[in-house]
């Protein structure tokens, strides 16, 4: 299932909100923003660590965010900023939910999936100290 684009950026005007220095076409059209593997046409990735390397060379993506000393990583268009990872957080933020194509779960409705056992020593103990009941607890 594909979500429906009720609005596109160019990159220009996402530079201009966001900041950042932007490389190569500032009138690219912008459609969603996705991860380096699953981008497309008009998909806005970023790629935050090195090791990540490989899919920056092989995305589709119309334009990526990288950091500043990336700077000749690739030849896509490209906004240049300290924190990838904080920017492409900014970028889902202006294109609210539109993300890269999803699908849809095939998993029963939770209502009938059974609760997740978690032994006592997986609790949150702050969680219980705040209730006022358990570990912590002046009672």
């Amino acid at each position: 299932m594909t979500q429906s684009i009720s609005r596109s950026y160019r990159l220009g005007e996402i530079v201009a909100r966001l900041g950042g220095e932007l490389i190569g076409d500032p009138d690219a059209e912008i459609l969603r923003i996705a991860t380096l593997e699953s981008a497309g046409p008009g998909d806005l990735c970023f790629l935050s660590h090195g090791r990540y390397r490989a899919h920056l060379r092989d995305t589709r993506a119309a334009a990526v965010i990288l950091a500043r000393e990336e700077r000749d990583a690739t030849a896509l268009p490209r906004i240049l900023c300290d924190d990838p990872y904080v920017y492409y957080a900014r970028a889902a933020q202006l294109f609210g939910s539109r993300a890269a194509p999803f699908r849809e779960s095939t998993r029963a409705p939770s209502s009938k999936r059974k609760p997740k056992y978690r032994h006592p020593s997986q609790w949150d103990r702050a969680a219980i100290s705040a209730t006022g009941h358990g570990w912590g607890s002046a009672s």
